[in-house]
Parts: C-alpha cells; sequence; structure tokens
C-alpha cells in the first residue's frame, strides 16, 4: 500500500477554561507536553484535523508500520496523558467529526524520544486489570471505557493515548477521568476506629460526612488462599471480588471489652439483588493486617438492601467490611451500624406461644436471654408429641417464636446456667401463620398439639444443663415456629442463646409472585361480566398457587381486613348490597407483607325478568333463568289457555330476582299424528328414533316398514321449552332402508373369453312398493387400477354382465367388483346408497393345463394304493379317473384329488384321468402297472398296530403312536401330487415323532414301512 508521506495534525483541548493549540506528530513532541487533569473528576476536549494520511513508522526505512494490530489504522497522533495517580478509569467519548473511523489506545513507550530514527521506540499497549489490551474498536458516535487499576499511574511520563483513523478528516473526543473512592484498597479503609458499644449509639456514614459510594472501585488484589472460611461460606465470597469487573470498598473498626453484637443496616442506590457483604478479620497468626483473614459473615442484598440485627461481635477485636458488586451496577449507598453490648435477659418469658412477639430472622435470636419463672397452673400437663414414651410433663414452658431464614436447618448454642433445680427440656413446634400473636397476653393462651413437633425428643428426656447445641433438620423457609424450654421437675434457670450458627433470615417474597384473586360466577346469579347480583352470599375467591417465602394471605374487602379465615388461600364473601367492592389479597410471612394485588368487581341487583313459553296441558313446567338458574318447579296445570304468573325468588346463594312468566298451555293431540318420512343407507350405524334421540321415552327403527298405522306409536312428551312437538302423543313413520342385492358374483370361461355374472336377480329387500320410484345405478371396477370397466343405470332390460378378455389379466391375483347405487328418486341430491359385491380370479388357473399321475408302479393284488394327480402346467379344476381293468375297490378323494384302489387280479392294469380347468381346457394321460404277487412291501390295515396320529391337524410336530412296541421302521411324507418331501428311519418303542419343519400348510400323506408291510396317513398341517 502507498503511504502518503506528509501530515498535519491540528488540535485543541480544553482543561476547565483553557484553550490551547498544539501539533504532536509523534511520541516525542506529545511528552514535552503532558496533558494535565488535576485532582477532581474532570474532562479535557480534545480537536484535531487530519490533512494527509500517514502511519506511525519506527524506523528509518518506512517499513516498520505500527498500527497496533488494527489494520485500517493508516494515520496516528499522540497525547501524554497525566490523570490523578488515584484515576481508576479513562472514559474517551466522541463528540464530533468528519473522519470516518476513529480508534483510540493508551500506549506506553520504553523510550518515546530516541536519539535517531532508527532506534526502536519500545512502544507497546498497555493492560487492563483482565490482562486485556487497552484498545478501542471504531469509536466514532459511541465511547469507550479504560480500565487503569492495574496500571502505575504514580509514575507519570507513559501513558500515551494513541488516536488514529483510516482517512484523512477532524475529530473531537472528550477525555474524562474518574477518580477510584478513598476507601477502595484494603490498605485505605475508612476507619470508624474504636467504636464504642452502645445500642443508642447508631453510627451512619452520611451524618459522619464518610465515602458512601462504591462508584469507580478497582477489583480486589489479596491472596484468597490466605482467606480462612471455617464457617464454609461459598467461595464466591471471597473469590468474587477479584475478578476484574468488580468494585468494592472497604471499612474499619474496632470493638471495645463490651462489644458482643451488631446492627447493620445497608442500602445500595442501584436496588440490586446483586450487591454483597462480607465481614472479615485480620488472622493473628499471619502478618500484617491485609494480609490474611478470616471470613466471619457473607450476605447478598435483596433490592440493595442488607440488613442484619444481633449479629455475634467479640469484644476488642479488628474487623473489616467489604462491599462490593459488579461495575456496571455500583453507585452510591447509605450505612448505618451499631455496635451494642450483650443483651439484657428478659423477665419471665410467655408461657403460651401465642402471647410471644415474633422475632423475624434466627439472627435475632443472637444474645436472646430469659429467666424461666415458677410452674403455671395447671401443672403437669403432658409435653405435647414426646409423652410417652419418656413421661415427660410442661411444668414452667417459657416460649419464644421466630419466622425462619433460607436455610432447611437450624442450629443454635444455648446455655443453661444459674438453676434452681437439675436443668430444662427443649424442642421445637411448627406454629400457625394464621394465629394472632397478642404479646400483651389478654388472649387465651394456647399450647400446641402432638402433630406441631419438629424436633425430636432427646432434649425433654433428660434435664440440660451448661452449653448445649439445639439442632432441627427439614426447616421450611418463611414459617413460624416456636422454642420452648421447660424446668425439669419445676426447675427454674436462666437460659441464653450463645450464637445461631445455622439459620439465617426470613425469605424474601416476591410482590411479582402473587397472582390475582380469581373467583367463580357460577351458582350466584351472575350477569354477564364479573357483576355479582345483590345479596350474593358466601362467593369465593381464591389464589390459584401459593407464594413461596410466605405463610399466611391477608385479605382485605374495601380496605376491610378479614379474620377467622380457615384457609388463607380461600375466602368467602357476603354481597348484601349494591356497588363497586375492591377485593385485595397479600402474601405474608409476619416479617414480610407484600404489596396487595387486587381485583374489583360490581355488585347489582338482577334485571326484572320477563318469559315467554309454551307448554302441555297436565305437564310440570321448570322455570328457569339463564344466569339465576332454577326459578321454581310449577305444577301441572289442567285446562289448555294462557296464564300469567308472577313471583320474586331467591337462590341457594342469596341472590333475589322478580320474575313474570306467560306461559301458553296446549291440549292433548289424538286425532292427528305426526307423520315422518325417513330414509337411511343399509349400513347407516344410526337408527331413527321417534320422536327423537335422547327423548326419554323414544323408540328406534332400522328396517323398512311404516310403523304407527293402528296408533300403536303413542309416546308421552315431555313438557320443556322448545318441545317441538308441543302435545303430540301419536306418530306416523315411514322408513325406508335402501339396500340392493344381487347374490354373489361367479364366472364363467370359455377359451380365451371370460364372463363376469350374479348369481341371483337384482333385488331391493323390503322396498317392493317402491320400485316404480327406485333409481338404481351401477358401476364395475377393477381393483388393480381402480378403473371403471363399465357403468350405467339398471332397468328390467338391462343385464349387470362383464365380458373380459383372459389376456387382460395381468395381476397374479384379479379383483372385481360391481357396486350398485340406490336412491329413493331421482333426484341428485337425495341419499345415495352403496352396495359392494366382490369376486376374486387367479388367472393363473385359467391357462392350459398339463397332467400326469403319481404312484407305485408295481402293485400286490388285494392291497390298497394311492395314485395322484401332478400338475406340470396351469390348474386342473375338474377330474375324471377310469380302470381297466376296473379294481375291485376305488375311492376318489376330492379333496385332494386322489385315487384309492385295490386291484386282485395279478397282471397289468391301466390308470387314465381326462383333468379340465374353468375355460374348458383338457388334458389326459394313462399309466400302466402291474399286479404282481411278489411286492415285497404290502399295505396292512393300521388296527394290528391300533396305529393313531397326533395331533392332526398339527402346527409343525406330529408322532405315529402304537399299542406295541414298533421296533425298526422308516417313514415318507409325500404331497397330494405323490413328491416324496421327507424321510426318516430308526429304532422306536411305541411311537415315532415326525417333524415337518418349514413346509407349507396343507394335506400330506405319510408312509410307513414295517416289517410287516406298509401302512399310509392322510395328514394336515395348519
Amino acid at each position: 500500500m502507498t503511504k502518503l508521506l506528509i501530515s498535519l495534525f491540528v488540535f485543541t483541548f480544553l482543561l476547565v477554561n483553557a484553550l490551547q493549540a498544539q501539533t504532536y506528530r509523534t511520541p516525542c513532541e506529545a511528552a514535552d507536553n503532558p496533558i494535565d487533569f488535576g485532582t477532581e473528576e474532570s474532562s479535557v476536549n480534545l480537536n484535531g484535523s487530519i490533512y494527509e494520511v500517514i502511519p506511525f513508522i519506527t524506523d528509518t526505512l518506512g517499513v516498520n508500520i505500527q498500527n497496533f494490530g488494527i489494520t485500517d489504522a493508516d494515520s496516528a497522533i499522540f497525547y501524554l496523558l497525566n490523570p490523578d495517580p488515584e484515576t481508576s478509569f479513562l472514559r474517551i467519548s466522541w463528540e464530533a467529526g468528519t473522519v470516518p473511523d476513529l480508534w483510540v489506545g493508551l500506549i506506553g513507550f520504553e523510550n518515546p524520544c530516541p536519539d535517531t530514527i532508527s532506534t526502536d521506540f519500545g512502544e507497546f499497549v498497555h493492560l487492563s486489570t483482565a490482562n486485556e489490551e487497552l484498545l478501542s474498536n471504531d469509536i466514532q458516535g459511541d465511547e469507550v471505557i479504560f480500565d487503569l487499576c492495574n496500571l502505575d499511574v504514580d509514575s507519570p511520563g507513559n501513558l500515551f493515548l494513541w488516536v488514529a483513523s483510516s482517512d484523512s478528516g477532524t475529530f473531537e473526543i472528550l477525555v474524562t477521568q474518574h477518580i477510584r473512592p478513598v476507601n477502595d484498597h484494603c490498605q485505605d479503609p475508612f476507619d470508624f476506629g474504636v467504636i464504642e458499644s452502645n445500642v443508642d449509639e447508631v453510627i451512619c456514614l452520611e451524618e459522619i460526612n464518610a465515602p458512601r459510594t462504591n462508584l469507580w472501585g478497582c477489583a480486589e488484589n489479596y491472596n484468597p488462599s490466605f482467606v480462612e472460611n471455617v464457617f464454609q461460606y461459598d467461595i464466591a465470597c471471597f473469590e468474587g471480588p477479584l475478578e476484574p469487573n468488580m468494585s468494592g470498598v472497604w471499612y474499619r473498626f474496632e470493638t471495645d471489652e463490651e462489644a458482643r453484637r451488631l446492627d447493620m443496616d445497608f442500602y445500595h442506590y442501584s436496588e440490586s439483588d446483586e450487591i454483597r457483604f462480607v465481614l472479615f478479620t485480620p488472622d493473628p497468626n499471619v502478618g500484617e493486617e491485609c494480609e490474611a483473614w478470616v471470613i466471619l459473615m457473607c450476605e447478598e442484598s435483596v433490592n440493595g438492601e442488607i440488613f442484619l440485627g444481633n449479629r455475634l461481635l467479640e469484644p476488642n477485636t479488628v474487623y473489616y467490611m467489604l462491599f462490593y458488586s459488579e461495575r456496571e451496577i455500583a453507585d452510591d449507598f447509605d450505612l448505618c451500624i451499631n455496635v451494642k453490648p450483650p443483651g439484657e435477659c428478659l423477665g419471665i418469658a410467655p408461657y403460651y406461644y401465642n402471647h410471644t412477639e415474633i422475632i423475624c430472622g434466627l439472627s435475632q435470636l443472637n444474645g436472646f436471654c430469659l429467666y424461666m419463672g415458677p410452674p403455671y397452673p395447671p401443672s403437669f400437663i403432658n409435653w405435647p408429641g414426646c409423652n410417652p414414651p419418656f413421661g415427660v410433663a410442661f411444668h414452667n414452658p417459657q416460649w419464644f417464636t421466630f419466622v425462619s431464614g433460607e436455610a432447611n436447618q437450624l442450629s443454635i448454642d444455648v446455655e443453661i446456667s444459674e438453676c434452681i433445680g437439675q436443668g430444662v427440656q427443649i424442642a421445637m413446634y411448627e406454629l400457625d401463620c394464621n394465629v394472632e400473636f397478642d404479646p400483651s397476653e389478654q388472649s387465651p393462651g394456647i399450647q400446641p398439639t402432638a402433630n406441631m413437633l419438629v424436633s425430636d425428643c432427646i432434649l425433654t428426656a433428660a434435664p440440660q444443663i451448661g452449653v448445649v447445641n439445639f439442632k432441627v433438620n427439614n426447616v421450611v423457609p418463611g414459617t413460624v415456629y416456636g422454642i420452648v424450654v421447660d424446668g425439669w421437675a419445676n426447675a427454674v434457670c436462666k437460659v441464653e442463646v450463645l450464637e445461631v450458627l445455622v439459620g439465617g433470615d426470613p425469605p424474601h417474597i416476591d410482590d411479582d409472585l402473587v397472582g390475582e384473586p380469581e373467583f367463580d360466577n357460577k351458582g350466584f346469579g351472575f350477569q354477564p361480566g364479573d357483576t355479582i347480583c345483590e345479596g350474593a352470599t358466601d362467593v369465593l375467591f381464591a389464589l390459584v398457587q401459593e407464594v413461596a417465602g410466605a405463610c399466611t394471605y391477608r385479605w382485605t374487602v374495601n380496605g376491610d381486613s378479614l379474620t377467622g379465615i380457615e384457609n388463607p388461600l380461600t375466602i368467602s364473601v357476603d354481597f348484601p348490597d349494591p356497588g363497586v367492592y375492591e377485593i385485595c389479597v397479600a402474601a405474608s410471612n409476619i416479617c414480610q407483607t407484600t404489596a396487595p394485588i387486587c381485583i374489583e368487581v360490581v355488585v347489582a341487583p338482577l334485571e326484572f325478568s320477563v318469559q315467554f313459553d309454551t307448554t302441555c296441558r297436565g305437564h310440570e313446567y321448570l322455570w328457569e333463568e339463564t344466569y339465576f338458574g332454577i326459578i321454581e318447579l310449577l305444577e301441572p296445570i289442567e285446562a289448555p289457555g294462557d296464564y300469567e304468573i308472577s313471583t320474586t325468588a331467591t337462590s341457594d346463594q342469596g341472590c333475589t330476582l322478580e320474575a313474570d312468566l306467560f306461559l301458553h298451555v296446549l291440549p292433548d293431540n289424538f286425532d292427528k299424528p305426526t307423520e315422518f318420512f325417513e330414509v337411511i343407507c343399509w349400513d347407516d350405524p344410526n337408527p331413527v328414533y321417534v320422536p327423537f334421540e335422547g327423548h326419554p321415552q323414544a323408540q328406534s327403527f332400522d328396517m323398512t316398514g311404516i310403523y304407527g298405522l293402528d296408533g300403536e306409536l303413542f309416546i308421552t312428551q315431555e313438557s320443556f321449552p322448545g318441545n317441538v312437538f308441543e302435545c303430540d302423543s301419536f306418530f306416523l313413520l315411514e322408513l325406508l332402508v335402501l339396500e340392493a342385492d344381487i347374490g354373489s358374483l361367479d364366472f364363467e370361461c370359455s377359451g380365451s373369453e371370460l364372463l363376469l355374472y350374479h348369481t341371483e336377480s337384482l333385488s331391493l329387500p323390503g322396498l317392493q312398493a317402491y320400485v316404480d320410484q327406485m333409481v338404481v345405478r351401477y358401476e364395475w371396477r377393477r381393483a388393480a387400477d381402480g378403473s371403471i370397466l363399465s357403468s350405467g343405470f339398471y332397468s328390467d332390460s338391462t343385464d349387470l354382465l362383464l365380458n373380459l378378455s383372459v389376456e387382460e389379466l395381468t395381476e397374479a391375483v384379479e379383483i372385481f367388483s360391481l357396486h350398485l347405487f340406490s336412491r329413493y328418486s331421482e333426484d341428485p341430491d337425495s341419499l345415495e346408497c352403496e352396495n359392494i359385491f366382490s369376486i376374486e380370479i387367479i388367472p393363473s388357473d385359467l391357462d392350459a393345463i398339463e397332467v400326469e399321475i403319481n404312484g407305485p408302479d408295481t402293485l400286490m393284488p388285494g392291497e390298497q394304493y394311492i395314485f395322484f394327480i401332478e400338475e406340470i402346467a396351469g390348474m386342473a379344476t375338474f377330474v375324471s379317473w377310469s380302470f381297466d381293468p376296473e379294481p375291485e375297490e376305488v375311492v376318489i378323494d376330492f379333496s385332494t384329488r386322489a385315487a384309492n384302489v385295490v386291484f386282485t387280479e395279478p397282471g397289468e392294469a391301466q390308470i387314465c384321468i381326462v383333468a379340465s380347468n374353468f375355460c374348458g381346457l383338457m388334458d389326459s394321460t394313462c399309466i400302466v402297472v402291474m399286479v404282481d404277487t411278489d411286492v415285497a412291501t404290502p399295505f396292512f390295515p393300521a388296527e394290528e398296530f391300533n396305529f393313531q396320529v397326533y395331533p392332526n391337524p398339527f402346527a409343525q410336530l406330529t408322532q405315529v403312536h402304537s399299542d406295541l412296541k414298533i421296533g425298526s421302521a422308516s417313514w415318507e411324507l409325500y404331497n397330494v401330487e405323490g413328491r416324496q418331501l421327507l424321510k426318516g428311519e430308526g429304532e422306536y418303542e411305541k411311537k415315532i415323532p415326525v417333524n415337518t419343519g418349514t413346509l407349507p400348510p396343507g394335506i400330506y400323506f405319510l408312509k410307513l414301512l414295517l416289517e410287516e408291510g406298509a401302512v399310509m396317513f392322510k395328514v394336515v398341517k395348519q
């Protein structure tokens, strides 16, 4: 890239009210003219003009162009900045200009003014706390904030502002220094000094003009490995402040010898939930303060607020307080602290839990102390939930109650001392959040029941004295609990909570989680919308979902609180008077109550109701109104006519309605039946009902016919509004069920011609009287392609035959169907019903046939033999047998097309068959067999061995069973064509197993060969 070698930069800067014009093309020029920002937060306005473009070149040959990684930074000028040493951030903002872009960066030089131009400047980019280079993106129309927390700005002279652009033009930027808080570092905390323990001495930062902001603070730099985390806080508590984007401030104080408790109220103006407070004490075993810590507390804000009460402190101890947040939400804050001596012991605590004052948060229990009182009458009440098995009783129970914190466990150290007697017993109960707590003790006292016990009974089984750890698991946040201590056998002691080890403050209840009250307007005589009728009682309002952290709900109606609510999620309200009512609900855990969520409902009287209707003579009449419901059930009126009825009705819910009914009463009708004419299809699953489906006396019909001609179709009409048949009692139904029948389909074949026909004449079952009006059309369809082969309308001169050529049959299986469509009239929009008749044809059955005869060629006189037909081609449908000479016996099995024959005369015998198929195609063949007395294996009757084959039929396995031992034998399995498929041999006892394996289902012949002869069985595989 060709670079122009001449550039002229003109700029001005404004500091306070001074205006100067200088040109700093090189770092050396800028080094002689540092820009001073002063000691306060201030801004400098820099103006510049670039007339020609030339890069920053660091050698005489012009080949080392330094653009700090920004390719388009083709020109650059420099300023030496001299901010205050306490500056933590520099903000550089675009103000105006004509340059197309602008980049800035904070640069340092080992030698900003080399002796010759060939000397290396030693330039480098300064790094932020996050170890990132302090270079910007294009800031035109924008700004950049550079983090100086990692820079040593105490050594001025090496913080150069590099300004670069890709082309000529003017620019104006504003450079602002932001000063870190004075207590930004642990080494520079705001020190309260020794704070005198005094419950009335509250120290607030605003009142003593102390620093109270974490704006522009830096991240911390202590070593987290030197933090002793004895209370197992989340490590983020003390590692979080080290993150580069954090901003923290420090406060230090010392306690006097009386100090024991700390109260703190902190409010951050950001109102964020992500402000943290950490309390440290320096580790006395490691070096100086700020080198090593013991972390004592870690709390996070809720809406910017952190409140601590009665947190435990040690006397004569140094404490450091760290408040930090992400830099983006850093802001001013208020802080007040109170260091207090140990709390004074109360007098006698309440004997009943409902007489206590609720303590908000377990932290408030630190230092809680009481002196037990004498036994109260009646004495020796069984300890709820702990008797039996321990046989203990209440004597002088003393209560303190509290709302539990976020933890699901409670653990406190309690000291029992100054006892008159053996000691105390301790247990904890879950209390009803809706109980009215009365510290004035004017209301009747309440003791818990056994089912309210949540602790175990270990500390009630024996007297406790000294320091005792009391622990309870499965504590529910935001719930009210009570801890009771009772003197063993009337003992009286001092009881003090030394420290809350696990607990926490009550959970914050989010206002946004409280839903609007909902109510059901059904049954209260409501009019359309959210209007409730005047006089309505027990109208229910409810919260659909419980609110996390809440244990009860406060309801108000027009600002008046509701009391005595059994289920705080639901209330019932009476509305005796008209008007607009505001129903509000707020979630509460006693220590915190959310803002109320309200809805408005309008209560108004129901409008006067006027109705007109018709009913039948002698029938009851149910008088109803759309929103009110049932007004009255009227007794039957016997005389037809018009009636006006007035009433004032009150519903079960208290709604009142004034109403008029104009009722027309009709007489019965015995001489003019209501006539129905219905047409349905034969396959309609729904019958026809008279008078209609759903009527309590409805009758159903699904066959063609005329019903009710003799008046037998009598139906008592029900009286109800909108009865379309009024008071009719007799009905006449003419029903047509459309159906067409032709029996079934068959076919004939002659050579290559195929004729499809129906076996019976077309008939319309039950519709003989309507034949003249009926219209029937037909369609012959082929299933293979869905084509319609023939169609038309049926008449007496119409035949429904279909002629085809065998050559047209191209599928392995062809299906043809005859569709009959019947109508009652010629109207094309009238109901049309369909009947379908189908036939299946296997074209291969129609091919030319070729057959053979299979069977033995040598026979023994007087024995039975089987001969089979084997089809070499085509399918033989019809077979006839002939013999020469005629056998002594012959049985033709038409299912297998086999011949069972017995010849008695030795010599030759001829067996012939003639076979044909559906199309009349024929084939014939003959075989010659020899009847010879020397046949080695004659057939013999199976009865000699009492052979039986079972199971038969069978799935895969069958067996030949015998009453006698079979011995050596073999077997052969044949199909109906006489082909041998399987065989086997062996020594057998009384059964021979036969496994047909994967042979297809069908008819087979099993031949058994023994020394005595042979026997044949017919078997069927399923």
